[in-house]
């Protein structure tokens, strides 16, 4: 926890005698106070910015008019430069601290605060008053405070110039130490970055939260002000695909083009074009980055980094960082922001990868489950689905028939035409069947010119309606001859058995087996009374003629 910084009195210890001088003091310190107040109190960036701005416009105008006051009263040359160092040397402490204070934890502001307090109590008592003593001898003597020859130093004047020799060597270390003491917060805070990133990646269900939640990660209490990623669509405009932080809706209005012209490109488009890192530390000194300047200083985009984002080993994207001053991208940091997009790469690689084993999971299992002839559902799809279709069934109190169809004179299709026009013929029997099921029928390869079609929730008292009705329209796949060879067609039938649960059987296997026994029973009476479709011995009645509606 760095010092606690209460506000500087005015005290007659400060006073000068010089009126002016001690009135602009107490304005001074009454800035400088008002400062601190709103800096300990958490105000926003921009407003404890803004009274660090008027300070110092305000310590400039007291500087000037000190540096007067010493020329009118005729100080030596050697004296106004002496005191004139020690106003630079303030100007510049100003500055550095508006650059730590702009993006710094509280601890880092104190610190400088503390010693900007420090240096003014030490000026205003020691060298201002020196001033005075000066400028009050030459007035009593009548005449200048050494002329234009050395001036006058008494022991007070040289502890004074000692004092600022020491004060400057102190300044330069503090500020060293707090300049590195913020590099590290930012280094620390980019790490953290890095860590999240990856909890990003590994989280991430798909490519658009993947950058998305990334690109928030980078902009949550890290040194960045905003963070992207893109890619050029066939216009050569680049399209955001995540963006997060200040500025975010600018890159979406006004997105980054590609052209001809790669000196006044984005840096963005200089790292697609030369597939490489491209970093800008001063973005409002470049001026090839001028048509961006205005949003750049809205948005305090002072320094950019452009990365390459390899998928598949191929530039796929730019992943852009912003920051809110100059000089954030050193090589460490560079190696950093690497690093993280390198994660994003082996995520999107990981992610590419994870899709197409589902892929080739959802093909295996589709063949697995699937006839390679005729594209229908096979054995192991029929093993998987009855015994769902009868659990429903006995929820629901319908019945559920099970047909085994067989093709009539389909083995002279293949002795006199050859076993690939007795495919076609297959291929093309499963696809007419197909076109005549109704959900949820279900309609499957059992294996040669084999088929099991699986009807359900048939009513109990109307389900032999219901199976005259399916059976009719079934039989229409075998209605119209079948294609065998260049201006030559066959004709082929169909045989089917059905079983029915509960009415029959009550598992599975009983089922096929009777569907079986029914479908050979009615191909080896085919011609006769029975038909060419029906159930077993224990249902040889005729079956019932469909509804007319149906």
């Amino acid at each position: 926890m760095g010092p606690i910084i209460e506000d500087v009195q005015w005290s007659p210890l400060m006073e000068t005698g010089i009126g002016v001088v001690d009135s602009q003091h107490m304005q001074l310190l009454a800035l400088f106070n008002k400062s601190v107040r709103a800096l300990s109190e958490g105000a926003k960036e921009a407003r404890a910015s803004g009274l660090l701005d008027a300070l110092m416009e305000y310590t400039r105008y007291h500087f000037r008019e000190e540096r007067e006051l010493m020329e009118r009263s005729a100080c030596s040359a050697t004296h106004i430069e002496m005191h004139v160092r020690a106003h630079r040397d303030f100007m510049d402490y100003l500055v550095r601290a508006q650059a730590l204070v702009a993006d710094n934890p509280a601890e880092v502001v104190r610190d400088v605060l503390a010693f900007l307090a420090q240096w003014l109590l030490q000026h205003i008592m020691g060298v201002d008053k020196g001033m005075a003593r000066d400028i009050e001898r030459q007035q009593v003597r009548g005449s200048s405070c050494g002329g234009d020859g050395e001036p006058v130093l008494d022991p007070q004047n040289r502890l004074m110039e000692s004092t600022n020799r020491l004060m400057d060597t102190l300044a330069n270390r503090t500020f060293a130490l707090l300049t590195q003491q913020h590099n590290l917060v930012n280094l620390q805070n980019i790490y953290r970055a890095l860590t999240q990133s990856g909890d990003v990646l590994i989280k991430a269900r798909d490519e658009q939260e993947m950058c998305e939640c990334l690109c928030m990660a980078l902009v949550d209490n890290t040194p960045f002000h905003a963070a992207w990623i893109g890619r050029p669509k066939g216009d050569g405009v680049f399209q955001p695909a995540a963006a997060a932080g200040a500025g975010r809706a600018q890159i979406f209005a006004d997105p980054p083009r590609l052209d001809g012209n790669l000196d006044n490109t984005s840096v963005a488009c200089k790292a697609w074009h030369r597939q490489e890192v491209v970093a800008c530390n001063d973005t409002l000194a470049d001026p090839t980055l001028a048509r961006w300047h205005a949003g750049f200083a809205t948005h305090k985009w002072r320094s950019i980094l452009s990365l390459p984002v390899r998928r598949s080993g191929e530039v796929w994207a730019i992943l852009t960082f912003a920051a809110p001053r100059h000089g954030v991208f050193d090589a460490q940091t560079i190696e950093v922001c690497a690093r993280i997009t390198n994660l994003l790469g082996y995520g999107l690689d990981e992610m590419d990868l994870k899709t197409r084993i589902e892929a080739l999971k959802v093909r295996e299992e589709r063949l697995a489950r699937h006839d390679p002839l005729t594209d229908l559902p096979n054995r192991l799809a029929l093993e998987q689905h009855l015994p769902c279709a009868l659990t429903r069934a006995r929820r629901g109190g319908s019945i559920v028939a099970v047909g085994l169809i067989d093709l009539d004179h389909f083995k002279a299709v293949n002795d006199l035409w050859g076993h690939a026009a007795g495919d076609r013929v297959l291929r093309e029997f499963g696809r007419r069947l197909r076109g005549h099921m109704r959900e949820p029928e279900l309609l499957i390869r059992f294996g040669g010119d084999e088929f099991v079609v699986v009807i359900e929730d048939l009513d109990q008292a109307r389900y032999r309606v219901q199976l005259g009705s399916a059976a009719r329209r079934l039989h229409h796949a075998v209605e119209t001859p079948f294609h065998v060879a260049p201006g030559h067609s066959v004709n082929v039938g169909m045989t089917m058995g059905f079983a029915l649960f509960p009415v029959q059987a009550e598992d599975p296997a009983m089922l096929m087996h009777l569907a079986d026994i029914a479908m050979y029973q009615y191909k080896a009476r085919r011609g006769g009374p029975g038909g060419w479709w029906g159930f077993g011995d224990a249902f040889s009645e005729d079956p019932v003629p469909a509804e007319p509606h149906e």
